[in-house]
């Protein structure tokens, strides 16, 4: 029998992730030479989609269970 963890995710903490790791992948963009606005966005991405995944996440974690 193999034992499986199953971690459930809202889909506005999969929202926050999405944006977090498009937040990445602007920064990384400006840092090889992209434009300058990119590092600017990518950054807020960053933060914001981290911020709202971890907020998710903890009012998941705080919510009554069945």
């Amino acid at each position: 029998m193999t034992r499986r963890i199953v971690v459930r995710i809202s889909a506005l903490a999969k929202l926050g992730l999405l944006a977090a790791m498009v937040g990445v992948g602007l920064a990384l963009w400006a840092r090889e030479g992209g434009p300058e606005w990119a590092r600017v966005v990518g950054g807020v991405c960053l933060l914001g989609g981290a911020a709202v995944y971890v907020i998710e996440r903890f009012r998941f974690w705080r919510r009554p269970r069945d």
